[in-house]
Formats: C-alpha cells, structure tokens, sequence
C-alpha cells in the first residue's frame, strides 16, 4: 500500500492586543475549534473529529510568559491547510477568548520549518507564500550537527507521560524519552497514512544506544493541573513534569530525532499545547555536584473547553 512522505509544517503568529494573562491551555484551544469551525467546517472535522485511538494531526502553543506568540503545527495532509488556518487566527482575535473575551489582531507571522520560508503580514493582510510542508526523510533525522555527548531537554510547556494505568510523576530516563519520540511519530505517521521519516536499522540503533545515556541532573517539578469540560460537565485532573533534565552519553545519533520531536511536542494533551520542549547541544558543564530541589510547591491551572 502506497504511503505519502512524513510532512510538517509549523505557523508562527506574532499576536498583539489584549491577550489572557493567565496561560490556561483550553481556554486557546477551545478558541481555535470554535473559530476553525466558523472558517472552514470541513478541516473543523478533519482536525477535531479523530477517533480515539489516532493522533490528532495539529499541536498547539499558546503565548507563554509574556511571549505573543501562537504556534500552530500542522502534520499530514491537513499541512495544506495554512490559509485556513491563518484565517482562523484571525477569527479567533475577533471573537475573543477567556472570561475577559479578549482581542487581539495578528502582527505578522512565518511559516516554515526550520528557517521561515514566507510572511503573513497583519498590516496588510496578505500572506506573501504560503511554502509547501516540508516533507520529513531520513536526510532531516540524520543531519549531522558534529559531536554531542551533552543535551539539556527543557520543557516549554508541562510534560504529561503515562506509566501504566496513571501519569509518570518522576523525570523520564533517556530510552524512555526515546521509546516516546518513536511512538509519537509511528502513531502521527499512522493517523496521516505518511511512512516513517527513518529506516529500522536507524530506530534499532537509537534503542541500543538510548541505554548508555544517563540522566546527570534534574531541576523542576511535577505541576498539577485541573480541567474543567464544559461539554461533559467533568473535571480532571492530571499531572506533568515541568523543569530541566540534563543528559549524557554518546547523543550524536539521536539529534535529528529530537528535533522533529520539538516540532511534534510529546506526551499527552500536545493538542491543548503540552508536552512542548527546548533542546540545548554541545559539551555541558556537568553541574550534579550542586543541590537539586527534589521537594516542591505545586501549582495549579484551571480552564475549561
């Protein structure tokens, strides 16, 4: 059976106006599926109405700490849809979001991948080329970044990962991180009918190498979080690491990898925008001799649909 290339493609946009001060991950994702419908009710059904057991083919990031920006990342066929979706960021603005229902106009904004391929300029509403998704293959996960043998995995946005039947509430070792991004990516590629961007041999290599990385330190915590769904009437309440891991060990090979995994996000939730991450390379100074907080406050986040 035929299967299309691994595709991506990541929207940036730069919002200005009156934005939530409180970063509540369902308020924007509500938002985005209200105004989407509005737009387009076609891709409404296509993003939202996935059956359970396949990934969905969006993630979102809503503007963090102060930063106005709104990452929308598009997988699979749904990467042609990036006029719609500019639209609907537009639309979103309008009606505005949270109990406040604040507005807020697009700037500008960039579509691409690794380096932005074209603009979206808010002044004069025109988006000056869309680019085609870039597809994934083995070139993106093998690209060669010269010697690792240090990464800093900094989450954006909590991490949720199941263990079991509940939620890990300890920091992921590395072949566990590893085992994830695999899982992630065969579950996106299944859900979009897209092949694999990388060949056995390659994911029988990053197993067998996963085991000789170690975790050298850790800073941060679980966070606890509260979701109320105004459709079910339910709330939830579930947990995600939030913090700084540091990893050592032969991590050359596994660049690539977590690269596209920037993109993709990891873990549970990445469509109301969890699971988001930084990765730093190169030689870090090894800093386990000094005092790592093992105990401490826990927040809380609350929202609804």
């Amino acid at each position: 059976m035929f299967r299309s290339p691994f595709r991506c493609l990541v929207l940036d946009f730069f919002l200005q106006g009156d934005l939530p001060r409180s970063e509540i991950y369902s308020v924007w994702h509500g938002a985005f599926g209200k105004a989407l419908a509005q737009v387009s009710p076609d891709l409404f059904d296509k993003l939202f109405g996935v059956a359970e057991n396949l990934a969905r083919l969006y993630v979102l990031t809503p503007p963090l700490r102060g930063y106005p920006r709104f990452r929308v990342t598009l997988m699979g066929d749904a990467c042609d849809a990036g006029r719609e979706i500019t639209e609907t960021v537009k639309v979103m603005g309008l009606n505005g979001l949270g109990k406040e229902r604040c507005r807020f106009t697009i700037d500008w904004a960039q579509y691409g991948l690794h380096q932005p391929l074209s603009y979206y300029h808010g002044v004069n509403d025109e988006i000056i080329r869309v680019p085609e998704p870039r597809c994934i293959t083995t070139s993106f996960i093998d690209q060669d970044r010269g010697y690792r043998n240090r990464l800093r995995f900094s989450t954006v946005t909590p991490l949720i990962l199941k263990e079991g039947n509940g939620l890990m509430v300890t920091p992921p070792t590395f072949p566990v991180l590893v085992r994830r991004f695999l899982g992630r990516i065969s579950q996106v590629a299944h859900a979009s009918g897209a092949e694999l961007p990388y060949a056995d041999e390659r994911q029988r290599q990053w197993l067998s190498l996963a085991g000789s990385v170690g975790l050298v330190n850790q800073r941060g915590c679980i966070v606890s979080f509260s979701r109320l769904s105004k459709r079910t009437g339910h709330r939830m309440v579930f947990n995600g690491w939030d913090g700084t891991l540091e990893y050592a060990g032969p991590l050359s090979c596994f660049y690539g990898l977590f690269k596209l995994g920037e993109k993709l996000q990891l873990g549970g939730r990445t469509a109301f925008g969890f699971g988001a991450f930084q990765t730093l390379w190169g030689n870090i100074p090894d800093t386990s001799h000094e005092t790592v907080e093992d105990e401490c406050l826990i927040g809380v986040a609350e929202g609804g649909d």
